[in-house]
């Protein structure tokens, strides 16, 4: 078969022919990207990253072409605030009430990308509607210090993330078998997360995962006085008595972003500082004899004895995006995603390092094995710390932390280190799934209350054609205050 050329001219007018590039191999998606200088260019992308969207999925339709037939009622031009428009016979009580719990117990918080797309376009048109209406929070987590002696780590603000599958959560957690999650066995590691040091902060853990003299974390070196803070990501095996560090200075009371990398296949660790290479640690250490189960803890610690640092307090100011991956990532990575939320699918790491098999199951990649938002909103009733890698690993603030100090009832905002630093975070995929929150408590009410107003003016609503004495006797049959029973509820 004859290669096709296209014809372009050189700088001095000639024409000059060139093949033209294949369309298969390699498998490409073509997007036209215009930049400010209005120029159209050709852009790439991974074909592997499709798999991981919904493309061509008979249950959505955000990727269908206009010339295709409609899908979802959500594709109609409908108000759906008007319940005239779309509740004929039904209740609009009871169609509220279905979308709010299909919402609370079904949206896929700790979904691969696939998933949350599948959902979204699977509601009807009045269950997004609903969804849209669903109360919103992109925020972080605001760690009070303390110094209380003898023992400073029992108060304070810290998480736990236990190392058995399920333990804390085993209704929120994909095969909760209480297995360790959270051991790297032989795998690298990297941490990223925004943090905000309060000026008060002194030696402090930010997080660690140790077992006796065995294990890895992260230590704040600074004083009271001081403007900055170094933070040291270090290794220890005590088999070997060794140790390896790689530190990162940042300014207290301003929102960094800093990465750690624990690459064994070189062996180094790195520091990053907002997705830029700050310091390579080149020393050598492995801790493949440590125990295998050891929890996550996240704002306080021993500091590592071993290796001469104790903590003076838990840790002061604010954390938010906290992710630990069971592999290097890529510097690009980390700068790409440094102001968005991931997903818990192999978008975070090189396509080289992802089979299009597990590209097509579509099932989410063990390598992000923690991943908090830390999105629980102000006024949250519970201690619980949504874990969104896919692994289930939720964790729980402290009792101190949640009861004594009443962290949950700070509203973010209005603290000294002010917004969320995750400026690109997606807003739908944050929504307050807390049922008993009162964002979440009013929001129902006021539905309930225009769908009650609309119920009782409706002449078709299926109550109002059932002869009365049918109802009157189902009322006393069933001892309920009123004929309606309870349709609300």
């Amino acid at each position: 078969m004859t290669t096709p050329f296209f014809f372009s001219a050189d700088s001095f007018g000639n024409a000059t022919a060139t093949p033209r590039p294949s369309i298969f191999p390699p498998a490409v998606v073509r997007g036209i990207v215009r930049p400010d200088g209005g120029l159209s260019t050709v852009d790439t992308q991974d074909a592997l990253d499709v798999f991981n969207m919904a493309v061509g999925e008979t249950g959505s339709f955000a990727y269908d072409q206009s010339s295709q037939g409609l899908k979802s009622t959500q594709q109609l031009n409908v108000d759906w605030s008007d319940f005239s428009q779309h509740v004929f016979y039904n209740s609009a009580q009871v169609k509220v009430n279905a979308a709010v719990t299909k919402i609370i117990d079904g949206f896929p918080f700790d979904g691969t990308r696939k998933e949350y797309e599948l959902f979204r376009d699977g509601l009807t048109g009045f269950e997004h509607y609903v969804l849209q209406q669903f109360p919103k929070n992109k925020g972080y987590l605001w760690f009070k210090g303390s110094t209380s002696s003898p023992d400073p780590v029992t108060e304070g603000t810290y998480v736990t993330v236990l190392d058995r599958a399920g333990l804390s959560y085993p209704l929120l957690t994909p095969d909760p078998n209480g297995s360790s999650r959270l051991d790297p066995l032989s795998s690298s590691c990297t941490f990223q997360f925004w943090i905000w040091p309060a000026t008060g902060s002194a030696n402090s853990v930010v997080f660690e995962r140790v077992s006796g003299s065995y294990g890895f974390g992260c230590n704040i070196t600074a004083s009271n006085s001081s403007p900055s803070a170094e933070l040291v990501f270090y290794v220890i095996s005590g088999s070997s008595n060794y140790a390896m560090s790689a530190s990162v200075v940042v300014d207290k009371m301003t929102w960094s972003n800093v990465g750690f990398v624990w690459d064994r296949d070189i062996p180094e660790l790195r520091g990053y500082l907002s997705g830029n290479l700050i310091g390579i640690s080149s020393q050598s250490v492995e801790i493949s004899s440590a125990p295998s189960v050891a929890n996550l803890l996240i704002g306080s610690g021993s500091g590592m004895p071993a290796i001469g640092y104790t903590p003076t307090m838990t840790f002061s100011g604010a954390l938010d995006e906290f992710r630990y991956f069971k592999t290097a990532v890529d510097e690009s990575v980390l700068q790409q995603y440094l102001k968005t939320n991931i997903y818990p699918a192999y978008s975070f790491t090189s396509s080289s390092a992802v089979t299009e098999e597990r590209a097509l199951s579509n099932v989410p990649d063990s390598r992000l094995s923690v991943y908090l938002k830390l999105n629980e909103p102000a006024s949250t009733s519970n201690a619980l710390v949504i874990d969104s890698s896919g692994q289930g690993m939720h964790g729980y603030l402290n009792t101190y932390a949640f009861s004594t100090i009443g962290v949950r009832n700070y509203l973010t905002a209005s603290l000294p280190s002010g917004q969320s630093p995750m400026t690109y975070e997606r807003s739908g995929s944050c929504p307050v799934l807390f049922p008993d929150h009162p964002d979440v408590v009013s929001m129902k009410e006021t539905l309930l209350e225009d769908a009650a107003s609309y119920d009782t003016e409706n002449p078709s609503h299926i109550v109002k054609l059932v002869p009365a004495q049918y109802l009157q006797y189902g009322k006393t049959l069933f001892a309920q205050e009123t004929e309606e029973g309870d349709l609300n509820e």
